[in-house]
């Protein structure tokens, strides 16, 4: 049975239990049964009457949370991470492949972020997806024992010897990552942002994969991390907005059943011909917290979308859509932020920002001033 989902003030909760469990023989990659005692409280989002806006309480909670939570981390090579069309060929390591479908925005790489996979717990947490874009701030200690082997009785042990994620981040294999030093808990960190879900030799609940390139090995290493949810550095950079192009091909690698499009597996396969917006499916990245919801207006009413559980957003039930819409015509967006302030609204020329499915050199346009 999985670890039931619960949200972040409780995570720490884990490591002790963990240790409980280890004390008394439990298998270390057994994942442990814990009551449901949040049921009815993950996942919840209410308006907000004073602002119009939606607040997300699992979300909130995730980026609000002040303590850390302690887990493991795991370097895997980034080129064999997830299931990805033929679009990624151009770019093996390109992030764009991965679970959230996305590419790590224009501010990542001069702010030092990396891109992060995280477990099923996690990426699942209040619903599918709703992590992507998340960003995390990961603690990694400065020195590790020599003599220490049992990391589940003690999550701080090192079972492969003494190690520094230092070393680690500036190896050229390694994405390059801005380490920072905290003086009020000793600990050096970097920031990363969700793009992956990811779940193979995952030691503790809540553990996290490092990505590398041209490692010899699949993977290596399992050293202890603290992190928490932070806002991501965003700047004064605004929310990027992404259309995908149903009118294009989307090559898909043999055995892979692309079931979100609905299509064969393998193959080349057009959703849309000739109908770049004959489904609406569009993608947000760059919020510095996350979105509880998106609507869209049409046939002149607003209509709620939902997360399509790699990164984008989808009519929701009973929403009004015309498949024959010109992505050269005006659309207007509301975006509703996870703390439940006022709603953003942008208006939008999708035809400006299209991109195929998992393509690694398409990137989403600004819309300035807005903002989570």
């Amino acid at each position: 049975m999985r670890l039931p989902l619960v949200v972040a003030p409780l995570l720490h909760l884990l490591v002790h239990l963990q240790q409980l469990a280890g004390a008394a023989g439990q298998a270390a990659d057994r994942p442990l049964d814990l009551p449901p005692i949040l049921s009815g409280y993950t996942g919840r989002r209410y308006k907000v009457p004073s602002t119009g806006g939606f607040y997300d309480v699992t979300l909130n909670a995730y980026v609000t949370n002040t303590s850390t939570w302690d887990s493991r981390g795991t370097w895997y090579d980034i080129t064999k991470w997830a299931a990805r069309t033929h679009n990624c060929d151009k770019v093996p390591s390109s992030v764009a492949c991965m679970a959230c479908a996305m590419n790590m925005p224009t501010w990542a790489k001069p702010a030092g972020v990396v891109p992060i996979a995280v477990a099923d717990e996690l990426f699942g947490t209040p619903e599918k997806g709703a992590t992507c874009s998340m960003c995390l701030r990961i603690y990694l200690p400065l020195t590790y024992p020599t003599n220490c082997t049992d990391h589940v009785t003690n999550p701080y042990c090192n079972g492969a010897g003494t190690a520094n994620y230092l070393t680690k981040i500036s190896e050229p294999w390694a994405w390059s990552g801005k380490i920072q030093y905290d003086p009020l808990v000793n600990m050096v960190y970097f920031t990363a942002l969700i793009i992956e879900w990811f779940d193979r030799e995952q030691i503790l609940p809540y553990a996290l994969t490092m990505p590398t390139q041209g490692i010899p090995i699949d993977g290596f290493g399992d050293w202890p991390v603290k992190y928490k949810a932070v806002p991501c550095p965003v700047g004064k950079r605004g929310i990027e907005v992404q259309f995908l192009d149903f009118s294009k091909p989307i090559p898909v690698d043999k055995g892979i059943c692309n079931n979100q499009f609905g299509g064969p597996c393998g193959g080349s396969q057009v959703q849309h011909p000739g109908k770049p917006l004959g489904y609406l499916k569009l993608m947000l990245v760059s919020q510095r917290i996350p979105i509880s919801l998106v609507e869209y207006f049409a046939k002149g009413r607003w209509n709620t979308m939902k997360r399509s559980g790699d990164g984008y957003w989808q009519p929701g039930k009973g929403a009004a859509y015309d498949t024959n819409t010109s992505p050269n015509a005006k659309m207007r967006l509301r975006i509703y932020c996870t703390d439940g302030s006022a709603p953003k609204e942008a208006t939008v020329v999708p035809a400006k920002m299209l991109c195929s499915y998992q393509d690694p050199y398409c990137l989403g346009v600004e819309q300035p001033g807005v903002q989570c």
